[in-house]
């Protein structure tokens, strides 16, 4: 099977992430050849020596010298987040005897109105017809990209890589260490938060992530008038952090399952958070009409769901406060992180318990094969 994937990179890592990791099981797991069009290829960089030698995967340039007239559509369309396909690719897709199946991948969210907005169908001109399918959490959605061996691979490489956090981060082994990984946006809270941790009664090792959030912790840094770091190492009160390379998916999945709390962003790496089953805090993209605060209730509700009412209230406080809802004080913000410590044997149960319930549900890839192979 051929399948063209189309995706603009908008949120760099986390547009491009998931069509890379959908577009590597497409071709691992449903043996498809798959052609990744991308407006910024740049961005895969770090990640092409990840595919293996029998994933028929080819990364190409979508620009203005793509000569789409010459380029045949391939049996399955796949649409990125509205990304818009070009029209000269979409009046080939018309003249073809057997016309291709089209889908708009959207983007993930938890709101109630994406059950029945999943599998809409759109009739287009030409005889084509365009299929809405939304990731989700429920078993009426698209559910979340998950390998089939994702979680077996988890489990297989903690047990056997308990040291992975000081070989990733350089940190030396500490007892009783909290360890966390940090990958967010430029207004992570972070003039609140590294002045609770570095008062904190736990020592906490942070492991920031390349890219905006590393501009945001040097910032912070130098506004809290800390210690200027010496060889990469930051380091005031019980607070320790370092900086991150840029790390392969493969990397960045092994990072998260050896931390023990991580702060994550966007969409790729949030469902990669969710199959690591421990607590995390999501940076969600803002949105400029505030629809990110629906979004984000309604995630909080359906990741909650099945939790104590303790758990379930100080998680979501924890991830609305994270997203600077309402502007909390100092204190504030202080006050709950330690709570938040204070419960992180609780959460974490918690979040294990959702990551194995998610695992009962299909995954996005197979859902999206189950349904497309439909006569």
């Amino acid at each position: 099977m051929k399948i063209d994937v189309f995706c603009t990179v908008i949120d760099n890592w986390g547009d491009a992430g998931v069509c890379w990791r959908l577009s590597r099981q497409l071709c691992r797991e449903w043996q498809a050849q798959v052609r990744l069009w991308i407006d910024a290829p740049e961005v895969l960089q770090p990640w092409l020596n990840e595919c293996a030698h029998d994933e028929d995967l080819t990364v190409y340039a979508w620009n203005d010298t793509v000569n789409w007239q010459n380029t045949i559509p391939a049996e399955w369309v796949i649409e990125a987040f509205a990304c818009q396909i070009p029209e000269p690719y979409i009046e080939r897709m018309k003249s073809l005897a057997v016309k291709p199946k089209w889908f708009n991948l959207e983007y993930l969210s938890a709101e109630p109105w994406v059950e029945s907005h999943h599998l809409l169908c759109s009739p287009q001109s030409g005889g084509l017809n365009k299929v809405f399918y939304f990731p989700g959490l429920t078993e009426k959605t698209g559910g979340l990209l998950r390998e089939r061996d994702l979680l077996a691979r988890r489990d297989a490489f903690v047990a056997e890589h308990s040291e992975y956090w000081q070989t990733c981060t350089g940190f030396l082994p500490t007892y009783n260490a909290l360890k966390i990984s940090v990958f967010g946006y430029e207004h992570l809270p972070l003039m609140q938060w590294l002045p609770a941790l570095m008062q904190g009664e736990s020592t906490v090792q942070l492991a920031v992530a390349a890219g905006k959030a590393q501009v945001a912790f040097a910032n912070v840094w130098q506004q809290l008038d800390y210690r200027p770091p010496e060889h990469g190492h930051y380091a005031q009160g019980n607070l320790s952090a370092v900086f991150l390379p840029m790390l392969t998916q493969t990397e960045y999945d092994q990072l998260l399952w050896s931390a023990d709390i991580n702060a994550v962003r966007g969409e790729d790496s949030l469902a990669r958070a969710v199959w690591a089953g421990k607590p995390f805090f999501w940076d969600i993209y803002k949105q400029d009409d505030g629809a990110h605060w629906d979004k984000l209730r309604a995630f909080c509700v359906a990741y909650t769901r099945q939790a104590d009412a303790l758990s379930a209230n100080l998680w979501t406080q924890w991830q609305m406060v994270w997203n600077n809802h309402e502007s909390p004080t100092t204190q504030h913000f202080a006050d709950l992180w330690q709570i938040f410590n204070k419960h992180i044997d609780t959460l974490n149960i918690m979040s294990s318990n959702f990551c194995m319930q998610a695992s009962k549900q299909t995954d996005l890839c197979s859902g999206l094969m189950a349904y497309g192979v439909r006569p």
